[in-house]
C-alpha cells in the first residue's frame, strides 16, 4: 500500500508515501486532508516519504492546485508540513512545487524523523520533550510499509 495515514494522534498527524503513489493514493491524500480541515482545528502533518518514488509530475500539479483551492482553510487551521526524506532528488522536486504553488502552510524538509517532529512541536507551540511518540513509533502503528 503506497499511502497510508494516521490522523488520530492530533494535532500531528502522520501520512506515509512509499514507493509511487498512484491516482488513488493521491485521492485517499487528499480526502484525509479534507477530513482534518473539516474537523476546524489546527494540525500539522508528518509526511514520511523515506521510502517514496518520484512522484509523476501531472500528480504534483493537482496537488497543488488542490491546495491551492483550499487555501483560506489551509491557512487558518494547517500549521506545517514536515517532509522526511533522505533523497535530495525528492526534497529538490518539493521544494520546487511549494515555491510555484505559495503554499499558506510552511514546509520543510528533514533527513530524520526526530529533528521533524520537533519542528512541528514548535509550529504548533508543544513542549518537544513531553512528545509521547516519535515518528518510528508511529510508522509502526500504522502499519507495516511492505
Amino acid at each position: 500500500m503506497p499511502y497510508r495515514s494516521d490522523l488520530t494522534p492530533h494535532p500531528i498527524v502522520l501520512m506515509i508515501a512509499h514507493g509511487r503513489l498512484e491516482r488513488h493514493d493521491w485521492s485517499r491524500m487528499f480526502d484525509d486532508l479534507e477530513a482534518l480541515l473539516a474537523r476546524g482545528q489546527t494540525f500539522a502533518v508528518l509526511l514520511d516519504a523515506r521510502e517514496a518514488g518520484l512522484p509523476d509530475f501531472g500528480d504534483m500539479r493537482d496537488c497543488a492546485s488542490f491546495l491551492r483551492e483550499r487555501e483560506p482553510l489551509l491557512a487558518r487551521w494547517h500549521r506545517g508540513i514536515a517532509c522526511v526524506t533522505p533523497s535530495p532528488m525528492i526534497r529538490g522536486l518539493l521544494k520546487g512545487v511549494v515555491q510555484l504553488s505559495a503554499m499558506p502552510m510552511p514546509v520543510a524538509m528533514f533527513e530524520d524523523g526526530a529533528s521533524a517532529h520537533a519542528w512541528l512541536c514548535e509550529r504548533l507551540g508543544l513542549d518537544p520533550s513531553k512528545r509521547d511518540v516519535i515518528l518510528d513509533d508511529r510508522i509502526d502503528a500504522v502499519g507495516p510499509s511492505r
